[in-house]
């Protein structure tokens, strides 16, 4: 026989049941928007407090926990923004994309698009969205698998005949984007609290920028054009030999094999390659 819990309020002599799944049903509703839940029927009060005013703490320190969270995942964001702007936009986002995981840390993970779609009234919406992006993929990264790195010697050890198909895998904890703005340069202004170049933000050419987890912390760097090109070629999974047919677009061949080794060299000494496969090899993680 199944058991449902019950709360139980008295009003005037008689009593109201509420079984639990529906009180949390009206709780949560009332959290996420108190006009829309008649939580407050299910609420006692006394000659201290209503229960409105009991409610009302749970509204808003529930809001004020949601705007420090965020506050931790997008420091950048908060900073450029300032305490009225940056909460204002966080609950603006809660009554949009309101918490669907019992976890906090996956609440803001839809913040940049938010912002993307709602902020164009803003000058500086497309910088707005590429910073939070940019924090996003951090956190993102921060989160993945581990996978230990393979060393420079055991490139080296790759016979010459098995390079054709060697294919080599990225860490899990690594995420490529393209920004506009100098926005890695901005975050360390905002951390810097160096406030003097903040509002003169332009876009400028367009930027491929590599983000990973090396141990505990996250990393970032620009690329070249042909580097981008070799690490997206790796997150498709080719083969050296498919990186350098791509890198022959952008260079004389008798260019391409040094500079593709070259490339993944720099790509192994950044702790990038998680493993690598070849015809006649086993697979070898670091």
């Amino acid at each position: 026989m199944s058991y449902k819990p019950r709360v139980i309020r008295q009003r005037g002599r008689g009593c109201i049941l509420t079984d639990l799944r529906t009180l949390q049903l009206r709780f949560a509703a009332y959290l996420n928007d108190r006009r829309e839940s008649a939580i407050l029927d299910d609420i006692v009060g006394d000659e201290k407090a209503d229960a409105g005013v009991r409610m009302g703490i749970y509204y808003d320190a529930y809001r004020l926990r949601l705007i420090g969270v965020l506050q931790t995942d997008y420091p950048g964001l908060y900073l450029y923004l300032g305490d009225k702007a940056f909460a204002a936009l966080v609950l603006a986002y809660l009554k949009a994309c309101p918490p669907c995981s019992r976890s906090v840390r996956h609440f803001g993970v839809r913040l940049p698009e938010f912002i993307r779609d709602n902020a164009s009234r803003r000058e500086d919406a497309a910088l707005l969205y590429e910073l939070a992006l940019f924090e996003k993929l951090q956190n993102d990264v921060f989160d993945e698998a581990d996978a230990e790195p393979i060393s420079g010697a055991q490139l080296a050890a790759v016979p010459a005949e098995a390079w054709g198909g060697l294919c080599l895998r990225l860490i899990p904890a690594c995420r490529l984007l393209r920004l506009q703005y100098a926005i890695p340069q901005l975050w360390r202004l905002l951390q810097d609290k160096d406030e003097a170049p903040l509002r003169s933000q332009e876009p400028a050419q367009a930027t491929d920028w590599l983000v990973w987890r090396k141990q505990l912390e996250p990393h970032w760097r620009a690329l070249a054009a042909d580097e981008a090109v070799a690490v997206r070629a790796l997150q498709d999974g080719a083969s050296f030999a498919g990186v350098c047919e791509q890198l022959a677009e952008l260079m004389p061949a008798s260019e391409v094999p040094p500079r593709a080794v070259a490339i993944l060299r720099r790509l192994i000494s950044d702790g990038l390659i998680a493993g690598l496969t070849s015809a006649g090899l086993t697979d070898q993680p670091g």
